[in-house]
């Protein structure tokens, strides 16, 4: 029995051992945001964090990355275009390239491996559309391709709405190699 002990000791101590952890940032996914209003005062939305791997909530620390948001009519009655934004104060989006279809943008942003130096950028994604592939830099000069899968631009319970799910890969290291 007092052998007992030490052996059932030494299994949990190694199998807690041989459980994996993840390290670093998560590199790559599919998310989903969208421009609804939260709290009351003062407002926020969520966003994304690339560095964090997760949502959060515009006004918290670290911002999210990014968020979605609707350019609408002056009287909220008709929706222009979505698109996604940033609060880096730097031009971080470059259209990559607009498909036809899910597997010509889906080739195009798997073979995208190497962002190149001569990529223009701008301040927003504008106009935001299914199968549209986007680089995008971080404020900490990191950065991630990104593949829109899904756009919704309306007006919801009288209020501009956005929302968009995409793909992306995320280069925590700040080179412009993406991770396999």
């Amino acid at each position: 029995m007092k052998a007992l002990f030490p052996a059932v000791l030494l299994l949990a101590i190694l199998t807690t051992g041989c459980q994996k952890k993840e390290s670093g940032p998560k590199v790559s996914g599919e998310i989903t945001i969208n421009s609804k209003l939260y709290g009351s005062g003062p407002y926020y939305i969520i966003g994304y964090n690339f560095a964090r791997g997760e949502l959060v909530k515009s006004g918290s620390v670290p911002e999210p990355d990014i968020t979605v948001q609707v350019q609408a009519s002056p009287d909220n009655t008709k929706v222009d275009w979505a698109y996604l934004g940033t609060n880096n104060y730097q031009n971080s989006f470059s259209l990559n390239g607009t498909f036809n279809n899910q597997a010509d943008a889906e080739a195009f942003f798997n073979n995208y491996k190497t962002v190149p130096d001569t990529l223009g950028y701008t301040g927003l994604a504008k106009d935001i559309r299914p199968y549209q592939v986007w680089t995008f830099r971080t404020e900490g000069l990191k950065y991630v391709k990104l593949l829109i899968l899904k756009v919704v631009a309306e007006i919801r319970e009288n209020n501009p709405y956005a929302e968009t799910t995409f793909r992306y890969v995320y280069q925590p290291d700040g080179t412009n190699t993406f991770p396999k």
